[in-house]
């Protein structure tokens, strides 16, 4: 049916809008003092994802809708580097992915504590202030 190769490419293209959200979200919470909030949310849901399903899971989905349209197509592993090599001939490591997404969790939480430190000069004294009354 028509429809799984439509609701394939919805995935396909939500994944990409994913993946550019979380590089995006880095420079949006530098700029924008609210965004920070759904950053964090769209980093923490990512990790999440990763570690419970031992990968990603709209892979999964797209996976299966394809298969439903069509069953020769699927692939197994990296979205991107799925991507890099069907449409641009380039293979990548699936480990370049995972550390790609550990710089952009390390980048994101600098970029929090910053903007923290930032809008409270205190901030690290209050933090262990909270964390020493809570002990």
């Amino acid at each position: 049916m028509k429809v799984y190769n439509v609701l394939a490419d919805v995935v396909f293209w939500f994944h990409w809008i994913w993946i550019g959200a979380l590089w995006a979200g880095i420079v949006l919470s530098t700029k924008y003092k609210w965004y920070w909030k759904y950053h964090l949310v769209i980093i923490s849901s990512t990790l999440i994802a990763q570690l419970l399903f031992l990968g990603c899971p709209l892979v999964a989905l797209e996976n299966a809708l394809r298969r439903r349209y069509d069953p020769s197509e699927n692939y197994s592993g990296s979205f991107i580097c799925h991507c890099l090599e069907k449409y641009f001939g380039i293979q990548l490591n699936p480990l370049c992915i995972t550390l790609a997404l550990l710089v952009i969790v390390a980048l994101s939480a600098f970029v929090i504590l910053w903007k923290c430190r930032k809008n409270n000069p205190h901030f690290w004294e209050d933090l262990q202030a909270k964390h020493s009354t809570v002990s």
